[in-house]
């Protein structure tokens, strides 16, 4: 077997594959599977509106399928979106190079549900998150429309389309109502 540092010539995830995703775990990269459509779009929304939120108080940077190693040694795992308070971010003076991971713990890390995940896979993911120093993980599924909200592997509060999504401390005053996030597929009437 090829090793990263023969295809990469540094660390990072196979070039094989350049359209292919990976994540860093147990030793080995894993290929994982992009998102479907429904989860695709509810990613996307919701990295809108956590964007606008951090932006225009100026707490950090929103990610999408970004790469972040974890550790050292450990995984390296890729949430479908991430928010990154400036306080971690490594790098001051901005980004000079295109790294293929980021090595800086995310404050937040999302999870969206598509059919291609599994349930051990995602509390696999939510383990190596808060042994990392991940503050907050959220877990959307877009059919049920509900959203899991967890402040350690073992503390969840399950959110339906009812409920408002709250950013905690990690996000004081981040508020959205899930009727507007779970709404977005849905066109606006004349």
């Amino acid at each position: 077997m090829t090793t990263v540092q023969e295809l990469t010539g540094q660390w990072g995830p196979p070039r094989d594959k350049p359209d292919a995703l990976y994540e860093f775990v147990n030793g080995q990269w894993k290929e994982t599977p992009r998102m479907g459509a429904l989860a695709s779009l509810l990613a996307f929304e919701l990295a809108a509106f956590l964007r606008e939120f951090a932006k225009s108080r100026r707490l950090g940077l929103t990610m999408t399928e970004t790469l972040f190693r974890l550790s050292p040694e450990g995984p390296a795992r890729r949430p479908d979106l991430a928010f990154v308070a400036y306080e971690r971010w490594p790098y001051p003076s901005g980004l000079t190079t295109d790294p293929p991971a980021f090595d800086v713990v995310p404050n937040l890390a999302v999870e969206v549900i598509s059919p291609t995940n599994s349930g051990d896979e995602i509390i696999d993911k939510i383990r190596d998150y808060f042994f990392a120093g991940v503050q907050l993980v959220w877990v959307v599924y877009p059919r049920q429309r509900y959203i899991y909200v967890y402040t350690a592997d073992d503390k969840v509060v399950i959110l339906t389309e009812k409920g408002e999504l709250d950013g905690g401390y990690v996000l004081p005053g981040f508020r959205l109502p899930l009727s507007n996030l779970f709404g977005v597929s849905t066109p606006p009437s004349a």
